[in-house]
């Protein structure tokens, strides 16, 4: 063959195609040698074999464009039918080059064995390039010289379809099935670069005689601009140290959360994604404050402060956008800045303070236990000082009655130390714990204290029996009998009862009473616990107001419901109500405001000596409220609903706020009897 007019000017002319592919052919080798000569330090030992697949790709369509543009150009064609063949080495490398980079940049290391086939079937094409098979002669067109196919062309794009059919399958199916949302964005970005690329393929309509401009090289322009912006943009093809930190922050188990200076939502991982329990994509773009509370980061001197180059810490944050509601959680927040020092977005890294909380809760309950067993130590010990005391004296030792009463304190005291000894071992061993009959031995143990005190001075013995005999009328009423009580009939004979007294209010009560199965118990102290219970309604309750007294059965026993639309209890008082020294009620007497006037307050002892009747007969107590905000925000209720600046009828009063005292009977204390039985009062 003679090669003569290869490099004869005359056999080229200038055409406006082939300048375009070589522009781009230029381009493309930079990108591709950009890769290749990346530092090594800055390239993990695996990705050498995706930054060379990256460069043999662009080297092939580099070789196919620049050789296309030398067919437009020539004039003779001799020199035509040469660039064309040449042209063709790099055709028939697309395919397999493009296949073992989807290989290497997927990682699919088991697939690399489907790519030696593909290889062999290419070297075979290659091997035909100087026949006529592939390329029987050239086409003249208007707009240039080109190639006309041989016999065995069409098998060769059959080739071409299979093996980048077979790319962009493993591509679909990693894109699918990845879970990283940063690497899923990477895969579908390079995706459609290539995809851009193969609509070149329109090129080989020429080659079956069909005139229509080659525009290729268009194709090859918008996969340089998406394959360059990626690179740049995301590295997509070398994994630097910032790639590798990508993923380690994916999947590292600290949240991670980063914004823009917009606050707009632009980074998070995994741990925060299984956390909030939504998708990435229904994040990124939105503000911060759509999962993160309070607002903090609108205050301006949180942005002055990240700004300087400081941090912040905010430990008392939520995320409130959970299936699961607000989630506790705490975050470090800091700018981040690009090496002249401009502030590119922030981040921040938190943490899920859930069982943290629980530490927290855990050593406050156990201090306070402690704090509770300090206190009951002293008590019984100063008892029994003082009562060894009176013993010595010669006056308490001539009275028998006397000696017998120190003895029982003593003794009780005694036992006392005893079970705290118990107490003290279940705490060193982080068990529940929780008083039996607390209120009842508090009550008990100032009994002691109160009879040890006037025991000094030698009283008279009327005044010892007659406060012991006090105190237990008002909360020890003794081991009375049981009886049957029909809660249904004997309710309403109880409000009658203390109807008399509230006769000044305006509250209109509610009966609800389910028939139910009598219970057994003594009937003074449910007497004083259901009155309590309605006087402390009917105090809390406006005028205008409405009371609702419920009795239904349960699974596991009667309920007996109180219901007020009152000013409600604080949430954080509700968790102290029943238990150690707190009482409900507000502090001031009596002498002030009658009993059941609104707001009467008294000195807690209706629902303590509930509590203490509860413990003593089997029954148990349960609150429930709703502390009403227009109090909390705008001061006192003024005690009549019709002179509520915020609720206009008793209805959104009823909205507002309020309280459910329950009375729990078990089961245990059904009558094994259904026949009604005599009522008491």
């Amino acid at each position: 063959m003679d090669i003569t007019p290869l490099f004869s000017l005359n056999s080229y002319t200038f055409n406006p195609l082939a300048l375009a592919n070589f522009l781009f052919t230029g381009v493309l080798l930079q990108l591709g040698l950009a890769t290749v000569l990346e530092p090594k330090n800055e390239i993990e030992i695996g990705q050498v074999s995706v930054n060379r697949a990256w460069f043999a790709v662009c080297l092939v369509v580099s070789i196919w464009l620049f050789c296309t543009g030398m067919v437009y150009s020539s004039q003779d064609d001799a020199a035509a039918i040469f660039w064309i063949r040449a042209g063709y080495v790099g055709v028939i490398a697309i395919p397999p080059t493009f296949l073992r980079f989807t290989i290497e940049y997927l990682g699919l290391e088991r697939a690399r064995r489907f790519w030696w086939p593909f290889a062999a079937a290419g070297l075979g094409f290659l091997l035909l390039v100087p026949t006529r098979l592939l390329v029987q002669g050239i086409r003249h067109f208007s707009w240039g010289t080109y190639s006309a196919v041989g016999a065995w062309h069409n098998l060769f794009l059959g080739f071409f379809v299979v093996t980048m059919g077979l790319s962009f399958l493993f591509f679909i199916r990693e894109f699918l099935g990845e879970q990283n949302p940063y690497r899923r964005r990477q895969i579908g970005r390079i995706f459609l670069a290539f995809l851009a690329a193969d609509l070149g393929a329109v090129d080989f309509l020429p080659s079956y005689g069909i005139d229509v401009l080659p525009m290729g090289n268009l194709a090859i322009l918008g996969f340089m601009s998406v394959a360059t912006y990626f690179i740049v943009r995301y590295q997509a093809l070398r994994l630097s140290p910032a790639m590798a930190a990508n993923q380690i922050l994916y999947s590292m188990t600290n949240l991670l959360l980063g914004f823009q200076a917009d606050r707009s939502i632009s980074l998070v991982n995994k741990s925060l994604l299984q956390l909030i329990g939504r998708p990435a994509e229904e994040l990124i773009g939105n503000p911060v404050e759509e999962i993160l509370a309070p607002n903090v980061l609108a205050e301006p001197e949180v942005w002055g402060i990240l700004d300087r180059g400081g941090s912040i810490i905010q430990r008392d944050l939520s995320l409130v956008a959970t299936s699961d509601g607000p989630l506790p959680v705490g975050f470090i927040f800091s700018a981040v800045r690009d090496a002249k020092g401009i502030v590119l977005g922030y981040i921040g890294v938190g943490w899920d303070r859930r069982l943290e909380l629980e530490r927290e809760t855990l050593y406050k309950a156990k201090e306070k236990m402690i704090d509770h067993l300090s206190h009951e130590l002293k008590t019984p010990l100063a008892i029994i000082s003082s009562s060894i005391k009176h013993l010595k004296r010669a006056s308490v030792r001539q009275n028998e009655g006397r000696i017998n009463s120190i003895h029982e304190i003593v003794d009780r005291k005694l036992r006392r130390l005893v079970e705290l000894e118990d107490e003290a071992y279940d705490i060193c061993e982080q068990r529940h714990f929780e008083p039996k009959f607390f209120i009842e031995r508090l009550i008990l143990q100032c009994q002691d204290l109160l009879v040890t005190l006037i025991e000094g001075h030698d009283p008279p013995e009327s005044l010892r029996v007659n406060l012991q005999r006090r105190i237990e009328e008002l909360y020890f009423p003794g081991d009375q009998e049981e009886t049957e009580i029909n809660l249904q009939s004997w309710i309403p004979q109880v409000l009658e009862e203390i109807q008399p007294l509230h006769r000044h209010r305006q509250i209109r009560l509610e009966l609800a009473l389910e028939p139910m199965v009598p219970i057994s118990i003594s009937e003074p102290p449910l007497h004083k616990a259901f009155r309590g219970l309605v006087r402390n309604a009917i105090e809390n309750t406006p005028d205008g107001g409405t009371i609702q007294i419920r009795l239904n059965q349960g699974a596991e026993g009667t309920f007996l419901e109180v219901r007020d639309i009152g000013v409600g209890i604080d949430q954080e008082f509700q968790k102290q109500l029943f238990h150690g020294f707190v009482h409900p009620c507000d502090s001031q007497d009596y002498t002030t405001r009658r009993p059941y006037d609104f707001g009467a307050g008294g000195e807690g002892c209706d629902l303590l000596r509930t509590k203490i009747f509860s413990e003593r007969f089997g029954f148990r107590i349960h609150v429930q409220s709703t502390p009403c905000p227009h109090v909390q925000n705008h001061g006192p209720c003024p005690g009549k609903v019709e002179a509520c600046s915020f609720c206009s009828d008793e209805e959104e009063c009823r909205e507002s706020g309020g309280s459910v005292f329950t009375l729990e009977f078990p089961l245990s204390m059904m009558s094994p009897t259904k026949e009604n039985a005599p009522q008491g009062n």
